[in-house]
């Protein structure tokens, strides 16, 4: 795990947030201020900011500057002898070869070892974000920069003269460290140098806004636009109250980069986690245990926070330590589950993390708590699953069970199969002249009883496993698929946290389980509740026999009772959207899932250091056009066909020889001409 490979995945996850962020506000510009002619990039910074913590180096990398090249279609030339002059830049046409030459394949962007130090802009909008001034607006050498009322974001304008960039930036970057100097030499050639050719321009703005939190600084957008009339600036827009398209972009940040962000950092945290789980963690160095998170007023960062303080205490305070290191590494989940998609946080923020507390005490409870996941096949949803119950404090290290419900079959027998069986027969024999009476009694344990049994012998202390956080996980799959009628028995269950066995009305037995329902159809399919509640209550269209018989044939259809479905969602719903509704996360699946494929080729899988994806595949493959009817199974064939069509390049075929004799400079190249056909194919689709 090193940082080029973080650098990778977070241009994979910031991509799709990127485009569509981007492609709006230009819009919003182009419409408010007529402005036609914009560069719009991020910095992120490798190692997010805690607020007031010890601080070294920061450095940070800007992966879409490719994205300005893919527009100019020229790449500048990079030459072993410094530049003196922006007329000593030459430009080539963009082709593979040169890109590759470029950008080193490392991050696809331009790095500073210590921003603060060589990058004026963020030196000034970190201290602001930091710090607590007096005055609205902090007045610097080349603008301004204000931090808002809320003290999370942070935004600025700046202005260069031309000739500043023309004749002193390239002579000061010349002495920075080298990965700083060659870092800002490739910003200065893709986002400056454009707009020098330019005879009538004077001066070049730099409008920023923070990526950040009241106590992460996670990075900064940067926007390049030319001379506005009469001076003004695109953040305070025509009547200086602030421009409409800025209040949308710190809406969107706050909305959906922050919590992106937030869960990659927290998935990127579990991997290094993972690792040093074979050892002994260093738990200072993980950023979601920092106190200052406590009362964050972000329940992302809270809701992280309040977990990662669980798992340290749970590896400070329990043994055998064995047992211990094995539940931490079962809840490191997120390191599986990467998303991007504004609905998929949106859910994660809405129906997963949900900071909850623990009660002081073990008590019996008069219900069970219940949780609803609903998604298509291959969406995820059984990660979800399990991803929910480390939310709720007394479940987080518990064992998981998994009940298929359609394997409840035939649905005669699904009440006994949960519930339990319990009979006794009383008659007579004759043997020869000899009568005697028979008594058998026989009991069937059922699904629940048979788990609850096997976690009390494990766990004979209740209050003791209360506070650990161990109790049971249990996890209905395929809910949708159990028999209406036997719903009713698991609804019982439910609502009140104990097991009744058929054929003993006398014998009951408290149970204490978290239930994760998972269905794959949507809520008005679930339960048919707006036809069933037409039938009931319209009286003079549906009334009489036949809508009697129409009521129950659709009673009968449905896939989960109306009353069930209320009692799962009690505590917390989880909806994941389509592939359509979440195209952001494509770039990450589609990757992952090409990855997937071509480790097939290698013992041990190709690394993600080997290999290139050109940014124009997702920009197709994120096409709003597409509907993506076959949703991720769909997306999952076109990676693969991809895969088979990238194996089929002579190029790649040399550089797979080459990696597979321990080259470390040659790459598998996924570009758009290997998705050509596919797409015609798949999506009738011209590229």
């Amino acid at each position: 795990m090193t940082d080029d490979e973080k650098r990778k995945f977070l241009s994979l996850v910031a991509y799709g947030i990127h485009s569509k962020y981007q492609k709006k506000l230009k819009r919003r510009m182009e419409g408010e201020f007529e402005c036609k002619s914009v560069y719009i990039y991020e910095y992120f910074l490798e190692h997010p900011v805690i607020k007031k913590s010890e601080k070294g180096s920061i450095s940070g990398f800007a992966p879409f500057l490719l994205r300005i090249l893919n527009e100019s279609r020229f790449v500048p030339k990079i030459t072993k002898d410094f530049p003196e002059s922006w007329r000593d830049i030459e430009r080539q046409p963009y082709n593979y070869d040169n890109v590759k030459e470029f950008w080193n394949f490392h991050s696809k962007g331009a790095r500073g070892a210590n921003i603060c130090v060589h990058s004026f802009i963020a030196k000034e909008i970190l201290d602001v974000w930091e710090n607590d001034y007096e005055e609205e607006e902090r007045k610097v050498e080349h603008g301004w920069v204000k931090k808002e009322a809320e003290g999370a974001t942070v935004k600025g304008n700046f202005t260069y003269g031309i000739d500043y960039f023309k004749k002193d930036y390239l002579a000061e970057i010349k002495h920075f460290d080298d990965i700083s100097r060659t870092g800002f030499l490739k910003e200065y050639m893709v986002s400056v140098l454009p707009w020098l050719s330019c005879p009538e321009m004077e001066y070049l703005n730099i409008a920023t806004l923070s990526i950040s939190t009241n106590n992460i600084f996670y990075g900064y957008i940067l926007i390049f636009y030319p001379p506005l009339p009469d001076g003004r600036d695109i953040i305070m827009g025509k009547n200086g109250e602030g421009s409409e398209s800025f209040r949308w972009l710190k809406d969107f940040i706050k909305d959906t980069y922050v919590p992106v962000l937030a869960l990659f950092e927290n998935y990127w945290e579990e991997k290094k986690l993972k690792k040093e789980l074979d050892t002994v963690p260093d738990w200072k160095k993980f950023i979601f245990l920092d106190s200052s998170l406590k009362e964050s007023p972000d329940p992302i960062e809270k809701g992280l926070h309040m977990l990662w303080d669980a798992r340290k205490a749970f590896y400070d305070g329990c043994s055998p330590k064995k047992e211990v290191v094995k539940k931490i590494r079962d809840s490191l989940l997120f390191s599986e589950y990467l998303v991007a998609s504004p609905g998929m946080a949106g859910e994660i923020k809405k129906g997963v993390i949900k900071p909850r507390k623990k009660l002081d005490k073990y008590k019996e409870k008069d219900h069970l708590s219940c949780v609803l996941v609903i998604g298509e096949p291959g969406s995820g949803k059984d990660t979800i699953a399990q991803i929910v119950r480390l939310f709720f404090p007394e479940y987080r290290f518990g064992k998981i069970y998994t009940i298929n419900m359609a394997s409840l079959k035939p649905s005669f027998l699904s009440v006994p199969l949960m519930s339990g069986f319990e009979s006794a027969i009383t008659g007579k024999s004759s043997v020869g002249d000899i009568d005697s009476n028979i008594n058998i009694e026989a009991a069937i344990r059922g699904l629940f009883s048979k788990i609850w049994s096997e976690f009390c012998r494990d766990y004979p202390d209740i209050e003791n496993a209360w506070k650990e956080g161990v109790m049971p996980v249990v996890i209905l799959d395929e809910l949708n698929s159990l028999d209406v009628d036997a719903q009713g028995s698991l609804l019982r269950i439910l609502q009140n946290a104990e097991l009744q066995p058929l054929g003993a009305p006398g014998s009951k037995e408290k149970v204490d389980f978290l239930v994760i329902g998972v269905v794959n159809e949507p809520d008005d399919i679930l339960t048919l509740e707006t036809p069933l509640r037409k039938f009931i209550t319209d009286k003079n269209v549906f009334g009489g026999v036949v809508g009697r018989a129409l009521y129950e044939y659709f009673r009968n259809i449905r896939r989960l009772r109306d009353d069930l479905y209320y009692r799962l969602v009690r505590e917390g719903k989880v909806k994941v959207p389509d592939l359509a509704d979440r195209r952001q996360d494509i770039p990450i699946l589609f990757s992952f899932f090409v990855k997937k494929e071509l480790d097939n080729e290698f013992e041990d899988g190709i690394g993600w250091e080997n290999l290139w994806f050109d940014f124009d595949i997702f920009e197709e493959l994120m096409d709003e056009t597409i509907s993506w009817s076959g949703n991720f199974r769909q997306l999952q064939s076109v990676a693969r066909r991809t895969a088979y069509s990238v194996l089929q390049d002579e190029k790649n075929k040399r550089a797979l020889k080459d990696i597979k004799t321990g080259g470390k400079d040659s790459f598998i190249h996924i570009s758009l001409n290997h998705i050509k056909e596919i797409m015609k194919e798949f999506f009738e689709k011209e590229i």
